[in-house]
Order: C-alpha cells, then structure tokens, then sequence
C-alpha cells in the first residue's frame, strides 16, 4: 500500500501582511529557509481558509529575526537593528 501525502496547504495573507513579506524578502532579511520555518508553524496554527493578518505574521517575523540575529552577517545584522523601529513598531 502506498502511503498518501498530506495534502498541501495554501496560506492566505491580509493585503498588508503579504506586503510586509515582499518587502523583508526584498531587503534581504528574510530568505526561503526563513520563510519556510515562519509559514510552516502559521499553517501548524490556522485553518486554510483562514487568512494570516498582518499583526499575526509581523509578531512571527519579529520573534524569527531576534532568535536568528546571530546568524546573520555583521553588515545585515546592522541594518535590521536600524531599519527594525519602522518595520516592527
């Protein structure tokens, strides 16, 4: 018999959400590993159908860039800390 696959899981995001994402990816703050670790426990958390607001996915960027500050290069992680007032405040 062969095993079945879950089915794959689409994440719908409030307007301002899905922007904020474009633009940590722009700036290079986030990456596909980021973003991967970041969806996959939105999608653990919410229903399909439920769409992923922007002050869910911002707690979640902010938490996921504080934990992962260390691992970035010196000059990334500079401007994060000067960039992180407008982005998260």
């Amino acid at each position: 018999m062969t095993p079945r696959l879950a089915p794959a899981q689409h994440l719908l995001f409030e307007p301002r959400a899905a922007d904020l994402l474009a633009l940590l990816r722009d700036l290079q703050h986030i990456d596909s590993r980021a973003l991967d670790a970041i969806t996959h426990e939105l999608v653990s958390k919410r229903r399909a159908e439920v769409q992923i607001s922007y002050e869910d996915l911002r707690r979640r960027l902010a938490e996921w860039l504080f934990d992962h500050e260390r691992d970035m290069r010196p000059e990334q992680a500079d401007l994060l800390r000067m960039e992180w007032g407008r982005l998260f405040s």
